[in-house]
């Protein structure tokens, strides 16, 4: 298997991005799976007092909706084939960055499938907590048809008032974004006319660490 990737050296980090992730096949029995989980998305909702919130989408998260028998789900199947093959787990290793090259030992896979819909956000922040090493991001386009989303990647450390903007990625079909967790990123807001959660901003995204 030849992985269609780039690694994105513009800051202290790197950021690996993957293109075509998965084949045709999977991607479609992912899309039928998330069409199917779609109802099940519970609001997740977080200082709806600004005029902004920071945290606004829906989510279904995969492991605990399958009681953690990964077997049951196309969506956790593919994406752990995918994403621990021989393949992957040998470009990992070359990535100058401690956080890549401990996958392959890793023990703590977490997995969401995650919608945003008109004027859902997530505002600045890391995921340093939970022994997790790896954030990772599957774009998943069913029938989207929305503007913004895009996932946006600050320099700076986190708890800053303002952050620069050093890396900003539009959301693409079958795309995949992988950052060590400490990295400050946030969703830009996304702007959607429907209500059809299949027609806003749609991924599978999750952490790669240890367990505690």
């Amino acid at each position: 298997m030849t992985i269609d990737y780039k690694i994105i050296n513009k800051c202290d980090f790197p950021i690996l991005k993957i293109n075509n992730f998965t084949s045709k096949a999977d991607l479609k029995l992912i899309k039928k799976e998330i069409i199917k989980l779609a109802c099940n998305a519970e609001q997740r909702l977080e200082n709806d007092s600004f005029d902004v919130p920071l945290m606004k989408f829906d989510r279904v998260f995969l492991d605990d909706y399958y009681k953690n028998d990964r077997t049951q789900s196309n969506i956790l199947n593919v994406v752990s084939k995918y994403m621990f093959s021989r393949e992957m787990l040998d470009l990992c290793s070359t990535i100058k960055d401690g956080s890549f090259k401990h996958i392959k030992n890793s023990t703590r896979h977490e997995s969401q499938l995650t919608f945003y819909g008109d004027k859902h956000i997530y505002e600045w922040h890391n995921d340093i907590t939970h022994g997790r090493l790896i954030n990772w991001i599957l774009y998943v386009d069913i029938d989207s048809n929305f503007t913004g989303g895009e996932n946006q990647i600050s320099n700076d450390e986190i708890e800053k008032n303002t952050y620069n903007i050093d890396i900003s990625t539009k959301p693409k079909d079958n795309m995949l974004i992988m950052m060590p967790s400490w990295v400050t990123h946030r969703v830009a807001p996304v702007f959607c006319k429907s209500k059809d959660k299949l027609k806003g901003r749609i991924t599978i995204n999750g952490h790669i660490g240890y367990r505690p």
